[in-house]
């Protein structure tokens, strides 16, 4: 994402380190852009949360 000129948010931010969202970065604008990763490895998933699916918009809509 830094290759192509994204910024990364600051891991220790309060989003990003506790509420399941693995990766916040921003293109500076303008228009700003954002995109939020969510990582997996090998055969892991998209789980189920209380909030739905992870990396539906509710689900990232309750994290931001």
């Amino acid at each position: 994402m830094v290759s192509k000129g994204y910024e990364k948010i600051d891991a220790h931010d309060p989003i990003t380190s506790t509420h399941g969202i693995d990766g916040i970065y921003m293109k500076p604008g303008p228009p700003k852009e954002y995109v939020i990763i969510e990582a997996k490895y090998d055969r892991s998933t998209l789980k189920m949360t209380e909030d739905g699916i992870q990396m539906t918009d509710n689900w990232i809509r309750k994290r931001i």
